[in-house]
Parts: structure tokens; sequence; C-alpha cells
């Protein structure tokens, strides 16, 4: 749904690839290959998983950073999990999704996204309020914050923060896509999202 805008960081990436000898499929399979085993290392933490056969020694390092940082924040933070990996769908949006986390910190409640790209995408937020709101609909949570915690190439975790008027406003931009993805679809459009 995310995928209206375009590419051109893509492209520019595949001819860099293509400039170094490099097929740009095999490199992107490898990094999404790196990242879905962040996630669930992430995901089965503290439990450890076998690095996979073919993973290169340089990935395999990526991925034990990105754990060890991941560790030291949940030691420094102490999260209490208040749900994982939980898809929920939107019966008033007629849409889905598989977040996270919710967490705990001291007071606050954050909905959490794992990410192991390159950057945060300027969708993320979208996509943080797209979740919120299946959190709404379905638990009794008040959730106060966003949080993105990203693993960086180079293993380093990044955190960044969404407050609830961000939240609010991606949730705006996010009902405007859904509206384009259902009519693009010939569905008809959920009464909820009309303006």
């Amino acid at each position: 749904l995310l995928n209206l805008s375009g590419n051109d960081a893509l492209i520019q990436w595949g001819i860099n690839l293509w400039s170094k000898g490099l097929d740009f499929r095999e490199e992107r399979q490898r990094a999404a290959d790196t990242g879905t085993f962040v996630h669930e290392c992430i995901e089965k933490y503290p439990q450890e998983l076998l690095r996979p056969m073919t993973m290169s020694d340089k990935d395999y390092d990526r991925v034990t950073k990105a754990i060890s940082n991941f560790a030291n924040w949940q030691t420094l933070q102490k999260p209490e999990y208040l749900l994982r990996e939980q898809a929920f769908v939107s019966e008033n949006h007629r849409y889905g999704g598989t977040f996270d986390a919710l967490i705990k910190l001291g007071h606050n409640i954050f909905i959490v996204d794992y990410k192991t790209s390159k950057s945060i995408s300027d969708t993320v937020p979208i996509q943080l309020a797209a979740y919120m709101n299946l959190i709404t609909e379905h638990t009794q949570f008040i959730i106060t914050s966003g949080m993105v915690l990203h693993f960086a190439h180079d293993g380093k975790l990044n955190i960044k923060l969404y407050g609830l008027h961000e939240l609010a406003r991606a949730f705006d931009a996010f009902k405007a896509a859904l509206v384009v993805y259902q009519f693009k679809q010939g569905e008809e459009i959920s009464e909820e999202l009309i303006l």
C-alpha cells in the first residue's frame, strides 16, 4: 500500500551495483535474507538461532552486532512486552497488518517496528499509525508513542521516536493512501475513509 511513491533510490542502487559488476537481484535477496534473520533473532531473543549455512561471514557479523546492540538496549531499558508479532484486521477501514511489538517503558506504551534497511523510510510513521489504529480497535492499550529500532548495515542500533501528533497526521496520510488503493483495486471505498 505504501509503495505508491517512486523508487528513484532503488534505481540508483541498482546502477551502482551494476557498475561494480554485481547482480542487483542477488544483492537484494542477500540483504533481504540478512534482514529477515535479524528480525527472527530479535523475535526469538534471548534464544539463539543457528546461522544459515548460506550466510556470508560479513553478513553474519552484521547480524551478531545488531543482536548484541539489541541485547544491550534490552538490558538498559528493560521493556515489558505487551504483544509481539500480532496480526489484526480493521473492520472499519478494511486493512490488516502484523506489527513487531507493543512495549511498555515506564508509564509509556510504544508501538515498535524493527527495521534493517539502509535508512528509515519517510513512510515508517504511516506504517506505525496504521498499526496503532489496529491496536486501538482491538485492545484496551493506550499507545503514547511510536518507536523504530533501526539496525543499520554496520549493526548499529538507531532509535527514532514518533509522537501522537505525528502519528495522527500519518494516519490521515494512510487513510488517503488506502482510498487510492481501494479505488485502484476496484473495491468499494470504506465509508470510514470518505472525507
